[in-house]
């Protein structure tokens, strides 16, 4: 600058944190209705942040809180799913699946 004052910028790295809103949980509900296949009773979630229903939002399945959200979303609207695709979202951390598939 050119008083010489320096300006400090700290970056971190990583996704933003997410409140899960009841006006999510409705967009996400469109989001999921639009891609859903009753046909094959299938859920297509691939580059499920990229939706453009969820344009306001930050949607990422990777992050754990926003999928369990999903999930429980899916169990009370589509019981009868029989496929899902979670393709193309990032999702590194699969441990907490175990507790799901048990219940």
């Amino acid at each position: 600058m050119p008083d010489g004052f320096k300006i400090s910028i700290k970056v971190h790295y990583g996704t933003p944190n997410v409140d899960i809103t009841q006006e999510m949980k409705e967009k996400i509900k469109v989001a999921m209705a639009n891609r859903y296949r009753p046909v094959n009773k299938a859920l297509d979630l691939s580059k499920f942040h990229a939706d453009p229903i969820l344009k306001d939002y930050f949607c990422g399945l990777c992050k754990p809180i926003v999928l369990l959200a999903v999930i429980h979303l899916i169990e009370e609207n589509i019981p009868e799913l029989e496929a899902l695709s979670l393709n193309n979202n990032k999702i590194k951390m699969l441990n907490f699946w175990k507790n799901i598939l048990i219940n």
